[in-house]
C-alpha cells in the first residue's frame, strides 16, 4: 500500500510541475460539445424566464491589447493592428446581443463588468456606441453594481465621462504593480504614479460610486518590501477597494529561466510573505478585509467607510446566490449555475483554430459563431465544487456540501480521505475539512488523489491547447 501511494505521489508530481497542472479543476476540451448559437440561446432563454429574480451576471469581454501581452496574464487577446479592427469588433457583439434579445428581454441583470484585453483601447466614439448598444438591450436592477476596467495608459476623461453617462458606477484600474522591475519582468509599460493621481482626481470628479484599484501579489522582480510601497501608494490614492490577486506560474507567459529562478515553491509560502506584508500597513491606512487569507485566490481591502457597502462579484458559482453569467465576446466564459460552462468560440471552421485567428476582422461574423459547452455530471459538480473552496479558502465546510450537493464527504471520498490523512496532508476538525500542505506544488500534488485514474490518465497524455483551467 506505501508503495503504491508513492508512486501515486512521484507520478501527480509529474503531471504538477511537467504538465504545469497546478489548478485542482482542469477541463479537457475534447469533452466539450460543440453547439450552435440557438442552442444556447434556448437555454438562457429558460434560466431568464423561469425566474426572473434569478441572479445573472453580465460580462462583455474586449480580447484586445496594445503593442504586447503581460507575462502574467492568462486571458485570451489579440495584439490590436489598427483601430478598425475594434469597429469589426463591436460588430460582432452587437449581432450577438441581438441574436440573444429574445431570450433576455425584460429580464434585468444583477450586475455588468467590461474587462478584456483592455477596453479602453476602444476610442471615444466606439465607446459610446458600446455603451449605446449594452443601454439599446440590456437591462439593470437599481442597485447594479457596473464595472469598466481602465487602464492608466489608454483611458482619457473624456472617456470617463462617457462611461459615467451611460450609467457606469464602478472603475476598476488595472494598477497591478509600482514596482518598476516586476513592471518590466511582466512586459508591462510603467506609468508615472502622477498619471494616477490625475486619473482618480478625474475618477472623484466625475461622481463615480466606487474605485477599485487592482494589485498582484508575488510577481517575478517583486519583493514584499517594495509590495508594501505599492499597496501604500494604491491606498494614498483614497479608492474604496484594493483588490490583490495572488500571482500563479500556472497559464502565465513567463519563461522557463523565470520559472526556475523562481523555483516551484514560489506558491502559498511565498504568497504568505507578501500579504503579511500588507495587512498590517493595511489596518494603519483605514483598510479592512475581514475575511484575509492567504490561501484565497485573492483579497478585497474595503476602506473602513465603504465595507458595510461592499457586497463582492459574482463571477463564479456561489451556492447562496444561486447565479450564473451571461458572457458576450470572443473568449468569453458563460456560466449556467455549476451545471454547464459556455466558451465563446467565434469562427469555429478554422482548419488551425487560435484565440488570434478568430479575432481577424475577415473572421469576426457571428453567423460563423459556435461555442465549446461542457456538461458536468454529478460527481464532477461536486469535485470542482470541493476542490475550488479547498483551493480558494484552504478548508470547506462538510455540512455545506451535504446541504448543497446531500453526500456525506467522509464517504464519498474515503479513500482519499484516509490516504491523505494517514500521510498528514489533511485534517478534520469539527465540520471542516482542511489540507495541510506547504506550498502551490504539494497543493498540486495532493488534490490529485480526488480525481479518477482515467482523469489522471488524461492529464498526463494531454496537451495545454487540450485543456483549460474552469473557475
Amino acid at each position: 500500500m506505501a508503495g503504491e501511494v508513492s508512486k501515486k505521489i512521484a507520478h501527480f508530481e509529474f503531471i504538477t510541475k511537467e504538465k504545469n497542472i497546478y489548478h485542482p479543476f482542469v477541463v479537457f476540451n475534447n469533452d466539450a460539445a460543440i453547439v450552435s448559437p440557438e442552442d444556447i440561446r434556448r437555454k438562457w432563454a429558460i434560466i431568464a424566464g423561469r425566474n426572473r429574480s434569478r441572479y445573472i451576471s453580465l460580462y462583455i469581454h474586449i480580447p484586445y491589447c496594445r503593442n504586447k501581452k503581460c507575462n502574467y496574464c492568462m486571458y485570451g487577446s489579440r495584439i490590436m493592428k489598427a483601430q478598425s479592427e475594434l469597429d469589426c469588433y463591436l460588430d460582432y457583439l452587437n449581432d450577438t446581443l441581438e441574436y440573444f434579445d429574445t431570450a433576455f428581454h425584460g429580464y434585468e441583470f444583477a450586475n455588468m463588468h467590461i474587462g478584456g484585453g483592455t477596453p479602453t483601447l476602444l476610442d471615444n466614439s466606439q465607446l459610446t456606441r458600446l455603451f449605446g448598444l449594452l443601454a439599446g438591450r440590456c437591462s439593470f436592477r437599481n442597485n447594479a453594481m457596473q464595472t469598466f476596467e481602465v487602464s492608466p495608459s489608454s483611458v482619457t476623461r473624456r472617456k470617463l465621462a462617457t462611461a459615467r453617462g451611460f450609467g457606469i458606477n464602478r472603475i476598476s484600474i488595472g494598477a497591478q504593480s509600482f514596482n518598476r522591475e516586476a513592471l518590466k519582468q511582466a512586459r508591462r509599460n510603467y506609468v508615472p504614479f502622477e498619471n494616477f493621481e490625475k486619473l482618480c482626481g478625474e475618477i472623484d470628479g466625475l461622481g463615480f460610486e466606487t474605485v477599485n484599484v487592482d494589485l498582484i501579489g508575488g510577481l517575478p522582480g517583486d519583493t514584499p518590501g517594495e509590495f508594501r510601497e505599492s499597496f501604500i501608494k494604491a491606498a494614498s490614492l483614497g479608492p474604496s477597494t484594493i483588490t490583490i490577486y495572488f500571482f500563479r506560474f500556472e497559464n502565465s507567459r513567463y519563461s522557463k529561466d523565470v520559472r526556475s529562478k523562481a523555483g516551484y515553491g514560489w506558491g502559498e509560502g511565498a504568497i504568505r510573505t507578501f500579504m503579511d506584508a500588507v495587512y498590517d500597513t493595511a489596518v494603519t491606512l483605514d483598510y479592512v478585509n475581514e475575511s484575509y487569507s492567504t490561501e484565497r485566490l485573492y483579497n478585497v481591502f474595503a476602506r473602513s467607510d465603504y465595507v458595510n457597502r461592499f457586497e463582492g462579484y459574482a463571477t463564479r458559482w456561489e451556492p447562496g446566490l444561486s447565479n450564473s453569467c451571461f458572457g458576450v465576446g470572443i473568449g468569453a466564459r458563460s456560466f449556467i449555475l455549476d451545471v454547464v460552462d459556455i466558451y465563446d468560440k467565434g469562427v469555429h471552421s478554422l482548419a488551425r483554430y487560435s484565440f488570434d485567428e478568430a479575432l481577424k476582422p475577415e473572421n469576426l461574423s457571428f453567423g460563423n459563431t459556435r461555442y465549446l459547452v461542457h456538461f458536468f455530471d454529478n460527481r464532477t459538480r461536486i469535485t470542482n465544487y470541493f476542490l475550488r473552496e479547498m483551493y480558494v479558502n484552504k478548508s470547506v465546510s462538510i455540512n455545506s456540501i451535504k446541504r448543497i450537493y446531500k453526500v456525506d464527504l467522509t464517504e464519498y471520498f474515503r479513500e482519499a480521505f484516509d490516504v491523505l490523512s494517514g500521510l498528514g496532508k489533511l485534517s478534520i476538525e469539527n465540520d471542516r475539512v482542511s489540507f495541510v500542505v506547504k506550498n502551490e506544488v504539494e497543493w498540486g500534488v495532493y488534490s490529485k488523489f480526488f480525481y479518477d485514474p482515467e482523469t489522471i490518465e488524461r492529464m498526463t497524455k494531454s496537451k495545454p491547447a487540450e485543456r483549460y483551467i474552469s473557475s
